[in-house]
């Protein structure tokens, strides 16, 4: 114990010494979770062109109706369909709606009037929620249906996209410090040093595994505070389990930084290949896609991706507050996919003594 206690005090001082890792470990979450959440907020602000072919009160209704909706960010009156459609093409609207001659006709003779919507696809996610936001403002209200928002009520994207922010600002921190830090070893001799002395490098080895983690939950202390105080993220279940939860995702996290600090002579390739890596686990992990829009064969490999699991564990503690005895099996899949990683990295290490 006492040698696992000296060696994690020997990571804290050679990383603090660093000033550029140590500015990066407390900085990284707050300009991280300070300016990204921003970017992803799902408000639809929509830039709305209208051609009144109809002229008539009715018409002329609509456009009042859509003119003090909070959410057209501006609503133009066209002459024609051609110069709409030409605004269209250009960018200046990204809906266009006409309406037909035979408006108010229809209308007075309580049949449904045609209108003729027009949106630019060239983003399909925004296409959709604005056809969506349309669609139920000139929908007929023929039923009376009562219906409550659960989990996320303000239906604000932000608080779900805070989370996954949270855990890529653990996820950079931990798996990069890890690898960066055995590789400078390497290149500097250290481990040379360590290897002629009576210190078992498994021993060392599980120290850094411990070191990182405690870090990692550093990391997520610095988040949650700040989440909590800007952003008013709270938690529905425990924050002991979301702890204990983040505490085993690190565990195949660091190993993946193992095995590439084993594989990488300098660092330069661990850099690419941490870069690989973890931007594809990045991408394949649900972060910012939901797992059903993704293909049969993304979908398949998200099962063997930590990130994917913890995602979908962190989001039952906090928004649902699901205990965390119900998510064993994918805790459990977590700490098999760490001692896999693990037992090739050790294999491979113990394969290379020039390196180590």
């Amino acid at each position: 114990m006492r040698i696992i206690l000296a060696i994690i005090k020997k990571e804290w001082l050679q990383l603090m010494r660093n000033r550029v890792l140590a500015f990066f470990i407390f900085a990284a979450p707050i300009v991280i979770l300070a300016i990204i959440p921003f970017s992803l907020e799902g408000e639809v602000n929509i830039k709305a062109g209208i051609v009144d072919e109809d002229e008539s009160s009715a018409s002329r209704g609509l456009i009042a109706q859509m003119n003090n909706i909070e959410l057209f960010q501006k609503v133009i009156l066209f002459n024609s369909r051609e110069d709409a459609q030409l605004n269209l093409s250009n960018g200046n609207i990204e809906m266009l709606l006409v309406i037909t001659s035979n408006f108010e006709y229809l209308s007075v003779r309580e049949q449904k009037p045609e209108l003729l919507m027009l949106l630019d696809g060239t983003a399909p996610y925004r296409a959709k929620s604005i056809f969506s936001v349309i669609s139920g403002l000139l929908e007929s209200n023929e039923y009376n249906i009562h219906f409550h928002k659960l989990f996320n009520r303000a239906q604000s994207h932000k608080h779900y996209f805070l989370l996954s922010l949270i855990i890529l600002v653990i996820l950079l921190v931990g798996t990069s410090l890890m690898t960066l830090n055995i590789v400078n070893e390497k290149e500097s001799g250290i481990l040379e040093q360590f290897n002629a002395t009576l210190l078992n490098r498994y021993l060392y080895i599980f120290s850094k595994y411990l070191f990182f983690i405690i870090l990692s939950l550093f990391e997520l202390i610095i988040c949650l505070f700040f989440c909590f105080f800007v952003y008013k993220l709270t938690i529905t279940g425990t924050i002991f389990e979301v702890f204990i939860s983040v505490a085993i995702f690190m565990f195949p996290m660091l190993s993946i930084g193992f095995l590439i600090a084993v594989l990488s002579s300098n660092q330069v390739q661990s850099v690419y290949m941490l870069t690989f890596i973890l931007l594809n686990l990045i991408l394949l992990g649900t972060m910012f896609t939901q797992l059903s829009s993704m293909p049969i064969w993304a979908q398949n490999l998200a099962l063997i991706n930590p990130l994917y699991y913890i995602l979908e564990i962190s989001r039952n503690i906090v928004f649902k507050g699901t205990p965390l005895l119900k998510m064993l099996p994918q805790l459990t899949v977590l700490i098999a996919i760490g001692f896999v990683v693990t037992s090739i990295a050790v294999l491979k290490m113990s394969r290379s003594h020039s390196r180590w």
